[in-house]
């Protein structure tokens, strides 16, 4: 999903019916993925890539999926990612 184009009211709800809320394909800002977070979002689809990167002045939803606790999940062929962007979420 992709929070900056649903509400965290929509994430609530999804959660509340038993929905597991993964984040991903997403250029949302840090502020914006962490009240995903807050809302129930629990996960982290193809981290990386199609989404928000982390930068010195906007850590993005990769800043938000590395500080967080939640599952990231990546795809570790060498071609969506390099082997040392692997090793540093680890």
């Amino acid at each position: 999903l992709a929070p900056e184009n649903t509400s965290c009211d929509v994430i609530r709800d999804l959660v509340n019916q038993g929905v597991i809320v993964a984040l991903g394909h997403s250029n949302a800002p840090f502020e914006v993925v962490e009240r995903a977070i807050e809302a129930g979002a629990t996960g982290f689809t193809h981290l990386y890539n199609a989404m928000s990167p982390f930068t010195s002045r906007e850590p993005g939803m990769v800043g938000a999926a590395l500080l967080s606790n939640n599952t990231c999940g990546i795809i570790v062929d060498h071609q969506h990612l390099h082997p040392k962007a692997v090793e540093a979420c680890l």
